[in-house]
């Protein structure tokens, strides 16, 4: 959702390194500036103390370092919106834009480099806000949401999926690979969001609503989905500590042992107990972790191993960080 301008971007335990500039199409979308600025959202939570962090286990971290900045993604980033780190090329990340553009994604080094553009062959694009990578029938996908819904008057959502291209870290123009549209609707009317989160190992879906005044809601899709088919999603829960919060992204441990949730001002982890679901994690009070003072903070993802996560405030050229274990 286009709101602020200048910003900077976060990765976590990453070096940096400045990208190519390309070109964006000029294509107007709906977004507007913060249709969402009459709520009066401070994100109070942003002042919270930080609670004790319990060892983990797995690929996460005890506790991570304070971030740092790596690189400058490219101008054809110009609005960044969705973040994800590739699950089947190492050293790959996968960025887009919000409202405006093409339907397609950027593939980046874990510098900021741009690598390519991807197309989603046969997608639209009103207003994409997240992106996720997860386990689908091809392998590996990336999931795109086109969720976005400032003034809740849409009946078009939809996420979008493509199989992972391979890519060897060499820059290419442009590829474009066939996308799956899954049209859907919410049970309980229409809400704007910007969060979409694939678990790793089950491959579940759910989105988490920008709700601003209460806590935002969590939704899940069925666990079978016929690309072209609408289906309706189910409500399982709320999450914790994101009243007075409009939650900007989010993105599931490839451990599937945490959930992180971004808001403009702050970063909070979730951890996800054996035998816990998401929707059970997320109703849990959450760890704020460190994050990057930036003036809009919107998208995060886990590192690929889960030693850390990047983060990408909205805007363009905006400087890209990193947050790693401490231990």
């Amino acid at each position: 959702m286009r709101t602020l301008g200048w910003a900077s971007v976060l990765l976590v335990a990453c070096a940096g390194g400045n990208a190519q500039p390309a070109t964006r199409a000029s294509a107007p979308g709906p977004s507007e500036p913060r249709a969402d600025a009459s709520i009066a959202v401070t994100d109070a939570s942003a002042d919270a103390t930080e609670v004790a962090r319990e060892p983990q286990t797995g690929c996460g971290c005890t506790d991570y370092a304070d971030p740092t900045p790596v690189g400058t993604l490219p101008l054809v980033l110009d609005e960044t919106s969705g973040l994800a780190a590739s699950r089947k090329n190492r050293g790959v990340l996968y960025a887009h834009n919000d409202s405006g553009d093409t339907a397609r994604i950027f593939a980046l080094d874990e510098k900021g480099a741009l690598l390519g553009e991807i197309a989603f062959g046969g997608a639209t694009a009103v207003d994409w806000e997240d992106l996720a990578v997860g386990p689908c029938p091809a392998g590996s996908c990336v999931w795109v949401g086109d969720v976005g819904d400032n003034h809740k008057s849409r009946s078009d959502y939809a996420l979008y999926r493509i199989a992972e291209p391979s890519l060897d870290g060499t820059p290419f123009a442009k590829r474009t690979v066939a996308a799956e549209k899954f049209p859907f609707a919410y049970p309980d009317g229409q809400w704007n969001c910007e969060t979409v989160l694939v678990h790793p190992k089950t491959g579940e879906v759910f989105l988490v609503t920008k709700v601003g005044m209460s806590a935002a809601g969590v939704y899940r899709f069925p666990t079978k989905l016929v690309a072209g088919t609408p289906v309706t999603l189910e409500k399982v829960g709320a999450a914790a500590g994101t009243a007075m919060s409009l939650v900007t992204g989010g993105d599931i441990s490839p451990c599937g042992d945490r959930v992180l949730l971004r808001t403009y001002f702050s970063l909070f982890e979730y951890a996800i107990p054996p035998g816990k679901s998401i929707a059970e994690a997320l109703a849990t009070a959450p760890t704020k972790v460190p994050v990057a003072k930036e003036p809009q903070g919107e998208a995060v993802a886990f590192r690929a191993d889960g030693r850390g996560y990047f983060t990408a405030p909205e805007g363009n050229a905006v400087t890209l960080s990193a947050n790693g274990c401490l231990h």
